[in-house]
């Protein structure tokens, strides 16, 4: 019987060559976690916790920049795409982001299935026409659930960086329901693209007979990397700043990451629970709906 082709060889076999810098070195390693897992030699699970901690800057801090970015686009969400018996990815969708890994980019297709979104619709996003993608995954022992939201986006990450962190104050004008985003001290902690910490001051309309939602917010923006460039991406966190407002939690964060030369891929998720007793269904349907005005504005501004 012929043995398996493994994902080192056909990782080098797209090079032509054997890897020969350090972005593909780190590839190469995490290719050869993945046939050791499908080996049964450690678990799937191992690899996607190892490549978040090299994204933390937790593990490999002795490896090179461009290693830890090779080992971390190679892995990061190869247990939960490449381990899924019951909906296998055809193999043509894995040469192709094995291609797409070897040249630098985010290999999205990864992000997509894992929560059942086919990658040839998301691909048919255009500014014009932008296909949103919101899925909905239950908490732990609660009857509310986290918000997961998709988009592939033809545009310049730089310009949604100055939308989505630098001008907080617009967020009245793009966020329906939003009636209060100012920057605490803004002289002293701006907001900004580097990593520092700066906090906003939010407010939120909530229906009659409900008081609205005001809190504080603690918000950490990076982005990385020079437009157009494989390796260019954004992470911004937000989380609530406990005992700063009358709701019981909020925490969000967004991912950016940079799929070819003039489009990224956003991965925004998020939960909140402004203690309000309304039926669950329609507090979802009021997300869905608020959500699909934000994008829209987003579009139209990304546009300009």
């Amino acid at each position: 019987m012929t043995s398996p082709v493994t994902y080192a060889g056909r990782f080098q076999a797209i090079l032509g060559r054997p890897p020969k810098d350090d972005y593909e070195e780190g590839a190469a390693q995490c290719m050869a976690m993945i046939d050791q897992a499908r080996a049964g030699t450690i678990k799937w699970g191992d690899i996607e916790k190892k490549a978040v901690g090299v994204e933390e800057e937790r593990l490999l801090k002795d490896k090179p920049e461009q290693y830890r970015w090779g080992f971390a686009k190679g892995c990061r969400w190869a247990g939960s795409y490449l381990n899924n018996s019951k909906a296998p990815v055809p193999d043509t969708e894995i040469e192709s982001a094995l291609r797409r890994i070897s040249a630098g980019y985010f290999p999205y297709q990864f992000l997509l299935r894992k929560f059942g979104i086919d990658p040839v619709e998301a691909d048919r996003s255009t500014l014009d026409d932008p296909k949103t993608f919101l899925i909905k995954t239950p908490r732990p022992g609660g009857r509310r659930k986290t918000g997961h939201l998709f988009m592939v986006v033809p545009a310049s990450i730089d310009e949604a960086g100055r939308i989505l962190v630098l001008q907080p104050e617009k967020m009245k004008e793009r966020t329906p329901l939003c009636i209060q985003s100012d920057v605490i001290d803004r002289a002293i902690s701006p907001p900004n693209l580097d990593g520092r910490p700066f906090w906003i001051r939010q407010g939120f309309d909530l229906p009659w007979p409900f008081d609205d939602r005001y809190f504080t917010v603690k918000v950490k923006a990076l982005k990385w990397g020079r437009h157009g460039e494989p390796y260019e991406g954004m992470r911004v966190d937000m989380s609530y700043v406990n005992g700063s407002g009358n709701i019981n939690a909020f925490e969000a964060t967004a991912r950016v990451w940079r799929i070819d030369p003039e489009r990224f891929v956003l991965y925004f998720r998020s939960y909140a629970d402004f203690d309000v007793n309304l039926p669950l269904d329609f507090l979802q349907d009021a997300q869905t709906k608020k959500l699909a005005e934000f994008v829209e504005k987003l579009m139209a501004e990304l546009k300009k």
